[in-house]
């Protein structure tokens, strides 16, 4: 009876902790953050003014990443006010950038 009941603890205490992490935004990385921000970029001007094939597109594209705009905008709001994460952050999106410049000049 007690190992039952320390079970049934267990398994409560188990699925809180996983339902708690999963509510949670996590920071992305800047590679996968810059690639995700140029690929919206590039949507909103691709589909803008319709906002239903915005969000479909976007929907999409944090799908392809594997983040949540949760996470997305999470991380934006990390960076805050520091200098030295935009310009990293910038610097990778810059770069990303350019490679998709180039790949659509051999297209």
């Amino acid at each position: 009876m007690f190992i039952k009941k320390i079970s049934v603890y267990l398994i409560i205490i188990y699925f809180s902790i996983i339902f708690i992490s999963c509510n949670n935004p996590s920071k992305v990385d800047k590679t996968t953050m810059s690639k995700v921000y140029v690929k919206i970029l590039v949507a909103q001007e691709t589909f803008l003014p319709d906002y239903k094939l915005l969000e479909k597109e976007k929907s999409k594209i944090f799908g392809k990443y594997k983040i949540t705009e949760k996470d997305y905008n999470y991380t934006l709001s990390e960076y805050g006010t520091s200098e030295e994460e935009w310009e990293e952050f910038f610097k990778y999106s810059l770069a990303y950038l350019d490679t998709l410049r180039k790949y659509n000049l051999k297209k």
